[in-house]
């Protein structure tokens, strides 16, 4: 013993870890829970960086991809495997030889010395055999046993990479050889339980690297469907653990400790999606009785639309387990299209007015010969799968005849009419069958792991299947209005975390059934539209990371004010005293679009159409809602701006000229700010609070061009920029002025005239102008103010 106890020293010296984790007094003994072994494992070794890490010492996240969280996830799993391996081939595995399996997960990666490829598997085993023979007093030949199952987890029989362990005075030696048995089970339990957990790291995931896959589920296609569960649950654990692929290395802090295995039991326990795990795990035992289980849920999907079930939420479920189920994305559904809009038209209200096309009524055109919206591309949602867009309308059934083609991932078939898909599709011998073998092996890939989105090392996964359909009434209609929290989706990006994503989300989903509740109600009186205004839609939060669809309550108005009182406190909580002069110059619709995106127009990009993007302006999601509730919100923003704003001017009365100057140069830059907007929403604020921004904002911009002027600053274009959108800050202050009966005010402001011809202004009677009119309102703190800032107090009279 003495020997092992100087050998396994060495190691720990050698890979830079605390000497005693084998015989510290507080280490733990063979009987204790799991949850305390990996406790000991995060706090003698895998709270540390690796060996060649540039930092050292206890941080946060020491091992990004082989963490704690990863090792106790891999402990937790061995317990399913094995009893998914006992339901078909009855294996046998005592409870001491299971305990010990899953200690083996534990430190499976503990003698790594980085993430990526794994070249310390013989490290790792010979930390796990002294943890087991040292510490837990374990006999040796079983201590060696589970070592080289970390050794040998993925050799491949008949292959030249079977280790083989012995120890002599000098250490422990590995050798390798070939072996042509059968690979033991607690070999493919631990390989299924670290591969699978691989979800974490990667875009998609290969179920055929399973040895559960291998020797079981390939020739089982009950079996298969069980794994594709597993890995859907497994997908979600990991996401709720805080390790999904892409997402916020926050989230993972709180399993990041030592209490991790504990916490991935409670997520069982909270979770009812994950009753899989909770049947399977048996709490932590073998279930006699395996071959009886029944995991998996055989209903039918009921495929008469007529039936009241027909968009249950049990019948979406299962759509979505058979890959009946599909969206049509809308992303950004208030946005308007800036050129080219001849309707004025919002992309919800485009696509409902071409969705409700029916023949023989005219369309907007006058047409008589338009059905639906043809060639639109759709997304299966099934496990795994991504929609295009976090929001949309849902489609059940569809009839393969509509559907043109089917892609795997993004097929880049682009905008607009697409004609050619048309025709295509007319050309196609036998296109039915084709068409379903496609959607057939799309749902394959899916539950096999997912689809790769072909964006090679991009940082993000944005791998939503495309499927070209001929939506409308009479040919795949709309049955419901989704809404996906997953933090995934491409072109949508907001600033939103935490609980405000889901309510942004929620408020999309809830414009868009209003927006489809009012544009059916424009529909003609026609036979042809009594179904579809008779039929009522309900709205389902769908995950493809936890694998489900819920069908939700509808909010109502205290609800909907609540997620807006919310937002805006984020909002204006978020946003920084030295940035809050655009709140005076933009209207408060567009305020109430920046409060849920953070930003009130987008571009996109479509590379087959030309080489420009195609601008959209946002609009408030408050369109569809009632006026008192309109009304209930806008007081709501109108009080938080007032606050801001009175902050705003107090700190800057504050600051000195340099730093003012600086950053009235900044705002001053952004053509995004615009001023003709002044007006539309901010009657109600009090007058002087406008009065005063402008005063404080003037003076310096003078100054700049005086300096121009002088040869002391270069000239700069971006000043007759300035000057310009200053003249229509003047023509907003006089309009306001008037709407809130401030006469003088409004004729002291007119007063004021740049004449800017060859860069000669008249700076001092400009600036005369504006001390007139400050003295005539008696507002002398005002402009000691300004002179303070201007530094030209001796031109005032």
């Amino acid at each position: 013993m003495r020997n092992l106890q100087i050998l396994a020293a060495e190691l720990l010296k050698r890979k830079e870890l605390p000497i005693d984790f084998f015989t510290a007094i507080n280490a733990p003994i063979f009987s204790d829970d799991i949850a305390l072994h990996a406790a000991y494992l995060h706090q003698g070794i895998l709270q540390y960086p690796y060996k060649n890490a540039t930092k050292k010492g206890v941080t946060p996240f020491p091992r990004y991809y082989h963490d704690i969280a990863h090792a106790s996830r891999v402990a937790f799993y061995i317990i399913p495997w094995a009893n998914l391996y006992k339901k078909w081939n009855d294996i046998t595995i005592s409870d001491e030889d299971l305990k010990l399996l899953q200690i083996t997960a534990l430190y499976h990666d503990s003698g790594r010395e980085g993430d990526g490829e794994d070249l310390w598997d013989c490290d790792s085993a010979e930390i796990l055999f002294y943890y087991l023979s040292i510490t837990l007093k374990v006999s040796d030949d079983k201590a060696m046993l589970f070592a080289k199952v970390i050794a040998n987890k993925d050799h491949t029989p008949g292959k030249a990479n079977f280790y083989e362990m012995t120890i002599s005075s000098a250490g422990i030696v590995w050798q390798k050889r070939h072996s042509h048995c059968e690979k033991h089970i607690f070999l493919q339990l631990l390989q299924n339980a670290d591969a699978i957990d691989i979800i974490r790291a990667r875009k998609t995931f290969d179920a055929s690297y399973l040895d559960f896959y291998k020797y079981i589920a390939n020739k089982n296609k009950i079996a298969w469907h069980e794994m594709t569960l597993f890995i859907s649950k497994a997908r979600s654990l990991i996401a709720l653990s805080g390790d999904a692929f892409c997402s916020s290395w926050r989230k993972s802090k709180f399993y990041c400790h030592e209490k991790c295995y504990d916490r991935i039991l409670e997520l069982l326990r909270n979770y009812q999606h994950l009753s899989f795990f909770v049947i399977l795990y048996h709490g932590g035992k073998i279930i006699d009785d395996a071959q009886s289980l029944i995991l998996l849920d055989d209903t039918p999907f009921n495929s008469d639309p007529s039936s009241p079930d027909y968009t249950s939420e049990k019948n979406m479920q299962i759509a979505m387990r058979d890959g009946k189920l599909f969206c049509r994305g809308v992303g950004m559904p208030s946005a308007k299209r800036i050129d080219h809009n001849t309707r004025d038209e919002t992309n919800v209200v485009k696509e409902l007015r071409k969705y409700c096309r029916m023949p023989n009524i005219p369309s907007a055109k006058g047409s008589l010969n338009k059905n639906g919206n043809p060639n639109r591309s759709i997304s299966l949602l099934c496990s795994g799968a991504k929609p295009y867009s976090a929001t949309g309308f849902l489609m059940l059934n569809p009839d393969v005849g509509h559907i043109s083609d089917v892609f795997l991932r993004d097929g880049n078939t682009g905008c607009g009419k697409k004609k050619g898909m048309q025709s295509f599709r007319l050309q196609l011998n036998e296109h039915n069958q084709i068409m379903q073998g496609r959607l057939t092996s799309l749902l394959k890939t899916y539950k096999n792991g997912g689809v790769d989105d072909g964006w090679g090392d991009a940082t993000c996964s944005y791998a939503y299947s495309e499927i070209v359909a001929h939506l409308g009434i009479s040919t795949i209609p709309v049955e419901g209005v989704y809404f996906s929290s997953d933090d995934h989706i491409r072109f949508e990006q907001v600033s939103g975390i935490g609980k405000v994503l889901p309510m942004i989300r929620i408020l999309e989903a809830h414009y868009l059934l209003q927006a489809y509740e009012y544009m059916i109600k424009q529909l003609p009186l026609e036979p042809c539209y009594d179904k579809i205004k008779k039929k009522k839609l309900s709205i389902y939060r769908y995950s493809q990371q936890d694998d489900t669809i819920v069908k939700v309550k509808m909010w109502d108005d205290d609800t909907l004010l609540q997620m807006w009182i919310v937002l805006s406190s984020v909002f204006f909580e978020g946003l920084k005293v030295d940035k809050a002069a655009f709140l005076l110059l933009e209207s408060l619709e567009t305020i109430k679009t920046l409060i849920i995106y953070n930003k009130n127009t987008f571009h996109l990009h479509f590379a087959t159409k030309n080489p420009f993007d195609v601008k959209y302006a946002i609009q408030p999601l408050d369109q569809y809602y009632s006026f008192a509730l309109q009304e209930r919100i806008n007081q709501i923003i109108i009080r938080k701006i007032q606050e801001k704003v009175s902050v705003f001017l107090q700190h800057a009365k504050n600051e000195s000229e340099e730093t003012y100057h600086l950053r009235l140069h900044a705002l001053f830059s952004h053509p995004e700010i615009n001023a003709k907007n002044l007006t539309t929403g901010f009657l109600k604020i009090d007058m002087v609070f406008l009065c005063d921004i402008f005063l404080l904002q003037f003076p310096m911009m003078l100054k700049e061009i005086e300096d121009i002027q002088r040869g002391v600053s270069r000239f700069n274009p971006m000043v007759m920029n300035q000057l310009a959108f200053s003249e229509l800050q003047y023509q907003n202050l006089i309009d306001l002025a008037k709407a809130d009966s401030y006469k003088e005010a409004a004729q002291s402001i007119q007063s004021v005239v740049l004449e800017r011809k060859n860069e000669k202004i008249l700076l001092k009677d400009t600036f005369h102008s504006w001390s007139h009119f400050f003295h005539t309102q008696k507002s002398e703190r005002f402009l000691a103010v300004a002179r303070q800032n201007y530094c030209l107090g001796t031109c005032a009279k």
